[in-house]
């Protein structure tokens, strides 16, 4: 969220200074490239949060399914692309999370059976 770091390949024979909001990848080839991004989604794990922004909702429910430990069934192939900003506490129960997620109006999530069947 502020300061820097220095990157470096695994000889220290090239390296790279980063600044907030910016992410390297080591290339093949031994270049780096330099990559915006949002640093809120990568600091909000530590603080104990999902947080999504713009993104699409297979995305959105794969994190949970890993979290919750749940499998995760879609009943429309057009709520999986459905593009979201989404925010809510790790420590929510999963009927919790998704009464916030239904309350969006956008989709329909329940849990059944031991399973997250999405829809519109």
């Amino acid at each position: 969220m502020e300061g820097s770091i220095k990157v470096s390949d695994t000889h220290h024979t090239k390296e790279l200074l980063i600044k907030p909001g910016q992410n390297a990848t080591l290339q093949k080839g031994g270049t780096f490239s330099i990559h915006e991004v949002q640093a809120k989604e990568y600091s909000t794990w530590a603080e104990g949060q999902f947080y999504f922004d713009d993104t699409e909702l297979i995305e959105i429910m794969r994190e949970l399914g890993r979290w919750y430990n749940v499998n995760i069934i879609f009943t429309s192939k057009e709520a999986m692309h459905y593009r979201m900003h989404f925010q809510s506490d790790r420590g929510d129960s999963l009927p919790q999370v998704l009464n916030l997620l239904n309350s969006m109006q956008k989709v329909n999530a329940k849990f059944e059976n031991d399973k997250v069947i999405v829809g519109l």
